[in-house]
């Protein structure tokens, strides 16, 4: 009898010990983190350190960044307003709430601002040198580096040119072989390239360019343009007729 008291107090004893442990444990708990206020520390927190999010992309950009890629992959023909839609993640009727033309207005407005876009791109690279040679030597790496930027948009503007051409304006501002064409009439009319037709010294140099692009879309050159950049330099200088083109790596 007396071991079973013993036992019974012991264990008393011990679940005694362990109330009090616990209840320790949550009052330091408590005090450290101060749990009345922790929620309120962290909205503070938040606030003052925001977490970065990621806009979402407007509608309008997802159906033309959809339908550039689909031209890209596809082709033009093969793609219908159900495929743009689709790619986009929208209804029909959304794209025709965009472009009232549909298809062909879209496929339109893609080429006329891509090409916009392209002659901000030439006149930019052009416009800090004087001289014709660096000029056109920093437009042909211009073009190839926006080929490798966006190759989608570089292999639909090729796709849809026979179709986009004549919506284009003319003037620097929107058409990029008139940037070029003006820097050929000013480098022959300064006699530092052979006096020749304008027109026909820039419709090679595009040759060079817009066959070196098209080669490569369909697999008959296996480098990118920015690989093939101070070739492509070299032979455009060669068919402006500057003398002596030098090949300058960078």
């Amino acid at each position: 009898r007396a071991l079973h008291v013993a036992m019974r107090a012991s264990l008393s004893a011990g679940r005694g010990l362990a109330r009090h442990q616990h209840g320790a444990a949550r009052d330091f708990v408590a005090k450290a983190v101060d749990i009345p206020n922790s929620s309120r520390h962290l909205t503070n927190v938040r606030s003052e350190y925001p977490v970065p999010t990621t806009p979402p992309i407007p509608t309008k950009d997802r159906i033309r960044q959809a339908a550039v890629r689909l031209f890209a992959e596809r082709g033009i023909d093969a793609v219908s307003q159900r495929d743009i839609a689709a790619g986009a993640g929208v209804q029909v009727s959304t794209l025709y709430a965009h472009w009232t033309g549909g298809r062909d207005q879209l496929i339109a407005d893609l080429f006329v601002s891509g090409y916009a876009d392209y002659a901000r791109h030439l006149a930019d690279a052009a416009a800090p040198h004087a001289a014709f040679a660096p000029a056109l030597d920093a437009m042909v790496r211009a073009i190839c580096r926006l080929h490798a930027e966006d190759e989608a948009m570089f292999a639909f503007l090729l796709l849809s040119q026979h179709r986009g051409l004549d919506r284009v304006g003319g003037g620097e501002a929107g058409n990029p072989v008139d940037v070029l064409q003006r820097r050929v009439e000013r480098a022959i009319a300064a006699r530092e390239i052979p006096a020749a037709d304008a027109a026909l010294v820039t419709a090679a140099i595009v040759g060079v360019l817009v066959q070196a692009a098209t080669f490569r879309l369909y697999g008959r050159l296996t480098r990118d343009l920015p690989a093939m950049a101070d070739e492509l330099c070299l032979l455009c200088a060669r068919t402006a007729g500057l003398p002596n083109p030098a090949r300058t790596p960078r």
